[in-house]
């Protein structure tokens, strides 16, 4: 089936002065979900929003979870740097006729959160970490998160000075330093998907923690991660039955890295990269996932003019009857 036979989408970047074009097509009654941390939308660099719009109307989103839709504050210090002006949430939402949600709850689970539908958001949930939506399939819940940054375990691992957190090695060291960091904001998350467990439910976001299922012993062995490391956000969900959409669908870290953070990079300095951006579903069928991000390797689907600091994940979903 072709682009024109189908629901059409299109990625083109620029290769080797070669124009290259990625279709990709959605299939009838299924929806496709973004987690797409915008950087601010171009404000923290001076640009402007034309760049992320662009990202969302490409992917053809039709449920989206923004993190970063406000600016960073200057200084932005590891332990201290809290949002700042307004959220570029309605403005994207109105540009391309959304229906918009701003979380504005606690610091300890989000940093200016939005999510945006297609469909009609018909309740909200405690803490504004989430939305129920009306799909044409079904209802659903939404969580959408951005857990705290720092300190960074993959840094501490690395010898990557950020803010005090002491360099280490040891994987019992680093997990404990994660359930300190990020504790407060998936307890918070857990709860909530007690009170929606009837409901199939997607919670997505940036993590600004790895998983489990890259941190491995094959991943060890080729030298792409330091060590085995059971990262305690990803094995909670696990344990409480969720997929994690896109290693579901590329369960080899080694062949398919998805890096999420960062294509900017100043090769100067140093810099560890790694997948912390992620949805996770329960109840639902997981049918494809993209990581989208500049022309790179690790780019499943690419943009010419990438706007973010991070990569975005991308995936297509079914309600299961």
């Amino acid at each position: 089936m072709s682009c024109f036979q189908a629901k059409r989408k299109l990625f083109t970047y620029v290769f080797s002065g070669i124009l290259i074009t990625i279709c990709s097509v959605s299939l009838a009654g299924s929806l496709r979900v973004l987690t797409f941390n915008l950087y601010a939308a171009g404000i923290n660099t001076g640009d402007s929003i034309d760049a992320s719009l662009e990202v969302i109307r490409q992917a053809d989103a039709d449920i989206v979870g923004l993190q970063e839709t406000r600016a960073e504050r200057s200084p932005c210090l590891p332990d201290d740097c809290p949002p700042t002006g307004s959220s570029v949430a309605s403005l994207i939402a109105d540009q391309l006729h959304y229906n918009v949600y701003d979380q504005v709850g606690p610091r300890d689970a989000l940093w200016a959160n939005a999510i945006l539908s297609r469909f009609p958001i018909v309740q909200t949930a405690e803490d504004d970490l989430g939305v129920m939506i009306e799909t044409p399939n079904g209802l659903v819940w939404v969580f959408n998160l951005h857990l705290h940054d720092a300190p960074y375990q993959p840094y501490q691992a690395v010898g990557i000075e950020y803010g005090d957190a002491p360099i280490t090695r040891e994987p019992g060291e680093l997990i404990a330093s994660a359930e300190r960091t990020r504790g407060a904001g998936i307890a918070r998350i857990v709860k909530q998907i007690g009170d929606a467990v009837r409901l199939p439910v997607m919670i997505m976001g940036d993590f600004n923690e790895p998983s489990h299922l890259d941190w491995t012993e094959a991943a060890v062995a080729v030298g792409q991660q330091p060590l085995v490391v059971l990262w305690p956000a990803s094995r909670t969900l696990a344990k409480l039955g969720f997929i994690d959409a896109y290693r579901h669908v590329h369960p080899n870290p080694v062949l398919k890295k998805a890096w999420t953070w960062t294509p900017l990079h100043d090769k100067g300095e140093p810099e560890k990269h790694d997948r912390i951006d992620f949805i996770y579903t329960r109840g639902l069928g997981i049918l494809d996932a993209w990581i989208l991000g500049e022309p790179s390797p690790v780019s499943d689907l690419v943009f010419e003019l990438w706007p973010s600091d991070h990569r975005a994940v991308l995936v297509e979903i079914e309600l299961v009857p």
